[in-house]
């Protein structure tokens, strides 16, 4: 007779069980877990990428502090000359003019975070793209004039035994100085949002405006575009005619 052979089937249920111990000596486990890992922090970048670019805007830029430390003038006339912008708060300011009444006090109060006069804040940006460019021709210009004040101001004082004029600028974007442009001492501005004030003080306090030939000259405003195009250059000249003021 013929004999049937039967194919012999291991018993898989049978077979032992691997364990823990068994997977982490496992290259195929550890070769599967890297693949994971790589792919979840490739995940990882891909959303902080986009979530990054799509939330971040220009506005979010922090404008580099030009008044922070010495800087070199651009006007022609003062080349060769290192000026310093002091800051000071508002209640240094007042400070300074309680204990120091025979001192003649300009004020640049603006608010820094928003102050671009720089063009190259705006490198690489594509407004096709919804790029928000914070480049300003009016804080450039304020920048200039700036620099021009401070350094006539150096040039001033150099004819006295100490400084008899004093630029201070104030960051309004401070908590502590945003109440300056409402101060009846810097001018006492009506409109409780302005940020920016340009002021003269002395012993006797605020003034407004100083009279030359007749003409009224204005050294308080509120307005950017007035204190480069008018005020500026009327608190240079005011103090280069000794703050002298015809009566009316």
């Amino acid at each position: 007779m013929a004999t049937i052979k039967r194919k012999k089937v291991a018993r898989v249920a049978n077979a032992p069980k691997k364990s823990f111990k068994d997977l982490l000596h496992s290259k195929r486990f550890w070769i599967i877990c890297s693949i994971i890992v790589a792919s979840l922090a490739l995940i990882g970048v891909a959303i902080f990428l986009i979530v990054y670019f799509t939330t971040s805007s220009s506005s979010d830029e922090t404008a580099p502090d030009y008044f922070g430390g010495e800087i070199e003038t651009i006007d022609y006339k003062y080349n060769d000359e290192v000026i310093t912008f002091q800051k000071l708060s508002y209640d240094g300011i007042k400070m300074v003019h309680n204990y120091d009444n025979d001192l003649n006090i300009y004020v640049m109060a603006l608010d820094l975070s928003a102050f671009y006069p720089d063009k190259t804040i705006d490198d690489g940006k594509n407004t096709d793209n919804g790029d928000v460019l914070l480049y300003s021709d009016t804080d450039k210009n304020l920048w200039n004039g700036l620099k021009s004040l401070q350094a006539e101001i150096n040039k001033y004082n150099k004819g006295f035994d100490g400084d008899v004029v004093k630029l201070y600028i104030v960051d309004t974007s401070l908590a502590i100085n945003k109440s300056i442009a409402s101060d009846s001492l810097f001018g006492g501005s009506d409109d409780s949002s302005a940020t920016t004030i340009f002021s003269y003080m002395n012993i006797d306090g605020y003034k407004a405006k100083y009279k030359i030939d007749g003409s009224e000259k204005k050294i308080y405003s509120t307005s950017k575009n007035e204190i480069v195009t008018t005020v500026i250059n009327n608190a240079i000249n005011f103090m280069n005619g000794n703050f002298v003021s015809e009566t009316e």
